[in-house]
């Protein structure tokens, strides 16, 4: 989202939750390596970034099939938040009660509880 939208990712969740602790699954962090090697160009660039953006950020290790597990697995073992634009995924999120925030009208981040 930061980098196809120019959203400021950390200053809109800071606008929506507050003072927050972000972490990432460390599946998420492989699949993004994973893509940076099948990539090219712009989409390349982009996923180069986020890789850099997380680095930042608090990695958890969760036992899990894939990255979308991760993320909900994390979410729900810490009670917290997860982000991500993903409709399957906002919707698994939203059918076990995990809030979502994820980008409304291409311009700021909106939650969904």
């Amino acid at each position: 989202m930061p980098f196809e939208f120019s959203i400021d990712l950390e200053g809109e969740l800071k606008r929506l939750l507050g003072a927050i602790l972000i972490i990432v699954p460390i599946s998420v962090e492989t699949e993004l390596r994973l893509l940076v090697q099948q990539s090219s160009g712009e989409k390349k660039g982009k996923v180069q970034a986020a890789l850099k953006l997380i680095e930042r950020f608090e990695k958890a290790g969760v036992e899990a099939l894939s990255a979308d597990d991760a993320v909900l697995m994390c979410a729900l073992k810490r009670k917290g938040v997860a982000v991500t634009n993903d409709t399957k995924l906002r919707q698994r999120l939203h059918a076990v009660g995990v809030p979502v925030v994820f980008l409304r009208g291409k311009q700021q981040l909106a939650l969904e509880e």
